[in-house]
């Protein structure tokens, strides 16, 4: 059976075919969620002047898809990446140049997965001098696991070392936190990990290379606040590489906690840092819905 012109032709053989559809020469299969055909492998001379709103053609010589707008042609993505294809393709592959990318992808991806920055979520207190200054958090989901990761160079940040669990910060003052545990962002956290990429260098008098992860539901703590007993990593002085690993994080952490860096004992005297890069990970999932 056809359906169409000699131009434009629809058409079905055999029993339970999906229909084949022609244009101008070109075969390709496939309906649009908006209605509209979808095409492959046409040329932009062979593109229709005004197709149905909604339908994704396949142009050669373009790297992604393009759709009908009612009006032109743009790109099948929007500039941001944001609007995701409104159709299943298995032909050609697509070069996507966006921050973000909202879908179900299907196959191999290749390239920088990496997760845009988070905004600020750490106080003034933790911007050291380091390569990175200040606390960077990355948040993503994996098979349904939210992963929060937080990056932190101790550079330029300081200890007195009067007592175990005061706050590592910068020694202007400044609320010194590097998160806070926030159940609807983190999900219910499982899971926290420190390691350590770079091992504590000493800048001036005496510092301690036991770096560890205090909680505290005050968001005031600056540098030689006492942060208390609540030690989510002791970590006994890590060297590069090594890892520190809590999986019962909510027998010390509750909701809104925040997290610090503390000094792990009383070996360093009014210290200043000169390098020192953790990352602090941590482990949640949203209720079962």
């Amino acid at each position: 059976m056809q359906l169409g012109d000699d131009s434009n032709v629809l058409s079905f053989s055999g029993t339970h075919a999906k229909p084949t559809h022609t244009y101008n020469g070109n075969v390709s299969y496939g309906i649009g969620t908006a209605g509209g055909l979808v095409l492959s492998n046409l040329a932009t001379a062979s593109l229709p002047s005004s197709p149905a709103t909604g339908t994704i053609f396949y142009d050669t010589t373009k790297a992604s898809p393009v759709t009908y707008n009612g009006s032109a042609y743009t790109s099948a993505l929007s500039a941001d990446g944001t609007e995701p294809l409104t159709a299943n393709w298995n032909v050609g592959s697509y070069t996507i140049t966006a921050t973000t990318f909202i879908g179900a992808v299907t196959g191999n991806v290749t390239g920088d997965l990496t997760p845009a920055s988070e905004s600020a979520e750490h106080g003034a207190g933790a911007i050291g001098t380091g390569t990175q200054t200040a606390p960077v958090t990355k948040r993503w989901i994996e098979g349904g696991t939210i992963i929060t990761q937080v990056t932190f160079d101790i550079t330029g940040l300081g200890m007195v070392g009067t007592s175990a669990d005061d706050v590592i910060g910068l020694v202007a003052g400044g609320a010194a936190f590097i998160g806070r545990y926030v159940v609807a962002t983190d999900g219910v956290c499982f899971r926290t990990e420190l390691s350590c990429v770079e091992v504590p260098g000493e800048g001036t008098a005496t510092i301690t290379q036991d770096i560890d992860i205090t909680v505290n539901s005050s968001a005031a703590l600056a540098y030689d606040g006492a942060a208390s007993t609540g030690q989510l990593h002791d970590t006994a002085a890590l060297i590069a590489g090594e890892t520190v690993t809590n999986n019962s994080p909510l027998a010390i952490l509750t909701a809104n906690d925040y997290f610090y860096i503390t000094e792990g004992d009383t070996t360093g005297t009014t210290g200043v840092y000169n390098a020192g890069q953790f990352v602090f990970t941590r482990y949640g999932r949203a209720l079962l819905t």
